[in-house]
């Protein structure tokens, strides 16, 4: 079997204070097939900041799992990689989400890799852009960009849409050639159901855990619309705003759950919460901010139905959401736009 040499984020169920993020969820479905096929993998996981330390820590051994928390933030992160990348010594590597893929660049390999590029990040830049009113960054996410996609050997994504706009960039940096004709550069991996890591399993099964929500922040008898994950870039707030609103005109028991936190969009978070403090129904809205993983399954169990909305931009046609099958795993009915594939598959 293979030694494969990974970067990506942290594992679901190795913290469980850390927030449901889309990225740790994708790590753990890159890894979990590699692992049960026997392969030995060395995985350095970008460190949540969730009040535990951050620092690079000695490695843990689970299987054939060597787990090694690291700051990507912290001076020398390169050289230090380098040192467990040498010292491991790989068939190949695998890099998860873009910014991981750039990390990988840094690396002194000439390993195959394959990059999963969970995610379009120069459509999540023009967000990012809008937000902040401010061009800058562009160029040197284009320079990051055209980095990844000269170094990965197979990239990975999230839908089919996103798959062709990548193979368009493949292009036009010259990697569609006569020596290329029939590679397959690019495969669509949708988003999975979270796999069981045995961390989880060690905690009280999902009916036996304590409530949360029902008799202590909401009704016993409320009809709870849960929102799970961050509010980034792509939320439309009028529409959410408005429709919760008109839903909650409707109907007495509606209330609104929210589990998480605005990403680079403060503005926009800002205006929400003000639309909210404004509304005859604000009472009815409950704001939580962020929350730990090991809180998740609770919230699902004691929620009525999930809610995620779109702004229609090429960021969401091009995407995926990760919370959808999240939540649809769970037996948990889904409100959603439908601007990307997954949602239209669902």
């Amino acid at each position: 079997m293979s030694r494969i040499f990974m970067v990506g984020f942290e594992i679901p169920g190795l913290n469980a204070e850390m927030p449901p993020l889309a990225m740790n969820y994708r790590t753990w479905q890159v890894t979990k097939p590699l692992l049960d096929d026997g392969h030995e993998i060395y995985l350095c996981a970008k460190a949540n900041r969730s009040g535990q330390p951050v620092g690079m820590t000695e490695p843990i051994r689970i299987g054939k799992l060597t787990y090694d928390r690291v700051d990507f933030n912290q001076a020398g992160w390169v050289s230090s990689v380098n040192r467990r990348l040498n010292a491991f010594k790989p068939d190949c590597m695998v890099a998860v989400s873009f910014l991981c893929s750039v990390y990988a660049t840094r690396l002194h390999t000439d390993q195959p890799m394959w990059m999963d590029i969970y995610g379009e990040n120069l459509s999540e830049n023009q967000l990012s852009m809008a937000a902040q009113k401010s061009d800058r960054g562009y160029l040197a996410s284009r320079w990051f960009d055209r980095a990844v996609l000269r170094r990965g050997d197979m990239f990975s994504v999230c839908s089919s849409p996103q798959k062709y706009a990548l193979v368009g960039r493949l292009a036009a940096l010259g990697r569609l050639s006569r020596h290329t004709l029939g590679y397959d550069f690019v495969q669509t991996i949708l988003p999975g159901i979270l796999p069981p890591w045995e961390g989880v399993q060690k905690n009280t099964p999902l009916g036996l855990q304590p409530a949360i929500l029902r008799g202590k922040i909401i009704q016993p008898d409320d009809f709870a619309v849960l929102w799970c994950g961050s509010y980034n870039t792509w939320v439309d707030f009028d529409v959410l705003f408005n429709g919760l609103a008109a839903a909650m005109q409707q109907n007495p028991k509606i209330v609104f759950v929210s589990v998480g936190s605005y990403t680079v969009n403060a503005e926009a978070y800002q205006r929400f919460e003000d639309q909210i403090n404004q509304s005859p129904f604000r009472e009815r809205f409950k704001l939580l901010g962020r929350r730990p993983f090991s809180e998740t399954p609770s919230l699902y169990r004691e929620s009525n139905c999930g809610i995620s909305v779109d702004r229609d931009v090429y960021e969401a046609r091009l995407g995926t959401r990760t919370r959808l099958v999240d939540m649809a795993a769970t037996g948990l009915p889904v409100v959603t736009s439908d601007a990307c594939e997954l949602s239209q598959l669902m």
